[in-house]
């Protein structure tokens, strides 16, 4: 099982938290043993695409997940709606 990985951003929904192409380590580990919470900044599977996206929870409402971008211009749960837990990867540790 990973319980670490490093990611490369690409994009800059998360501007100015994170930049196009900063490096970012998650942890897989939190979310194994609790529930994420709001201003967490998560890695998660795009419910639509075959992509990891990373963005902020800003809202928590009946197991589902609202997720955006720090910048305006951001694909997030204003364009996709609530997510559910299972899409929730890891959680950021690090930006680099």
């Amino acid at each position: 099982m990973i319980f670490f990985k490093i990611f490369k951003v690409e994009g800059t929904s998360m501007h100015p938290t994170i930049y196009n192409r900063n490096k970012i380590l998650v942890s897989y580990i939190p979310y194994l043993f609790k529930n994420p919470k709001i201003n967490d900044i998560i890695v998660a599977k795009h419910p639509y695409k075959n992509i990891y996206i990373v963005k902020r929870i800003t809202k928590i409402e009946k197991g589902g997940y609202f997720i955006e971008g720090d910048y305006i211009l951001s694909s997030d749960s204003k364009e996709f709606n609530m997510i559910p837990k299972k899409l929730i990867l890891a959680k950021l540790l690090f930006i680099f």
